[in-house]
């Protein structure tokens, strides 16, 4: 119908309006002709040169898609500012004084953890408090490599610690940390709980209160997030058990974190007893190092879960993520930094 009626109006329009109609449109099409082969030369640069001339925004989203996906480990528990004297002198109980070093880290077991997985790799978050003082300070500004938004300020002392260790080995240690762990309550949980939802693993220093701890496993059995327990001692493994929902952190099929237990001995090496689909296998490793190889053993055990998870969560069997925890082990057995700062990307 279009087809058949066009040449009809067109001769109607050409006879009503004297054969002026005709020069319009030769002039239109002249015109469209023109600006059709400026589009062409424009669009055939911008093919020539597509790629310098990409929105950044589009060039950034490439790289970020090309980059591999870190995982997300968040670990709630205690930063600590610490001091470590150390000798070799054979020290007697006289009240004299002898000659070594004395060093200020950062510290504490959950920001071990957490400071380590960030070296390793990971998209390591913290979950603690510091106080508004100089020590919290110093906290903040050896953690720029960890993600601490979960890090509050808080009207209290910084954790503090200092150790006194003779020819590689912690004699005993003195502890200021009750009044600021005392303040971290089941509100941290809360107020990280966006963090939490994008986390593949989250880690629980056995420092944490039990209120807390507590929330921690609910709301982690209630979003299916695997959870690492780190007791830092015997006496406060039994916080696990006063919390009072441990079968949510046994749970086989919803929170299968007691697939694995290590048992760190020291001099003697690592137990890990781990499920199998028969039951259970019990693997040994010997300590890394020799006792006259070792500086300071702060920090060693908080390394070689930090290097197990990292190589578990990036893809290694059994084997080869306890060796990447022996060897990060290692690292920290030879520093006077608890998590040493040589500790490489594994990604």
């Amino acid at each position: 119908m279009g087809q058949a009626t066009t040449p009809f109006l067109l001769s109607r329009v050409k006879e009503l309006t004297g054969g002026e109609s005709l020069k319009s449109n030769v002039a239109l099409v002249k015109n469209n002709a023109k600006i059709a082969a400026k589009l062409a030369n424009h669009l055939v640069g911008r093919s020539k040169n597509s790629e310098p001339s990409q929105s950044p925004a589009i060039a950034a989203r490439k790289r970020e898609i090309q980059k591999p996906v870190r995982p997300k480990v968040v670990t709630i528990g205690a930063a600590i500012c610490d001091f470590e004297a150390i000798t070799r002198a054979d020290v007697k109980n006289d009240g004299g004084s002898y000659p070594g070093i004395v060093t200020q880290r950062p510290g504490g077991v959950g920001r071990n953890h957490a400071d380590v997985m960030a070296r390793l790799g990971l998209d390591s978050a913290l979950l603690t408090y510091v106080g508004n003082d100089e020590n919290g300070r110093f906290l903040r500004r050896t953690g720029q490599h960890i993600d601490l938004s979960g890090v509050k300020t808080v009207d209290a002392p910084t954790a503090t610690y200092c150790a006194i260790n003779m020819r590689g080995n912690v004699r005993f240690g003195i502890s200021s940390i009750e009044e600021i762990m005392g303040k971290m309550g089941p509100e941290i949980v809360h107020a990280n709980m966006g963090l939490l939802e994008e986390a593949d693993f989250l880690v629980i220093d056995g420092n944490t209160k039990v209120e807390t701890l507590k929330e921690a496993i609910e709301v982690a059995y209630r979003i299916n997030l695997p959870i690492w327990f780190e007791p830092t001692d015997i006496d406060k493994m039994q916080k696990l058990f006063k919390a009072g929902n441990i079968e949510k952190v046994s749970h086989h099929e919803k929170l299968p974190s007691f697939r694995l237990l290590v048992v760190t001995m020291g001099e003697k090496g690592v137990v890990v007893c781990h499920r199998t689909g028969n039951g259970y296998d019990i693997l040994t490793r010997p300590s890394p190092l020799g006792n006259s190889e070792i500086v300071s053993v702060s920090g060693a055990g908080d390394c070689w879960n930090g290097g197990f998870l990292a190589g578990h969560l990036t893809g290694r069997d059994l084997d080869g993520a306890i060796n990447l925890a022996q060897e990060t082990t290692a690292k920290s057995l030879k520093s006077t930094f608890a998590v040493p700062i040589d500790i490489r990307p594994i990604l």
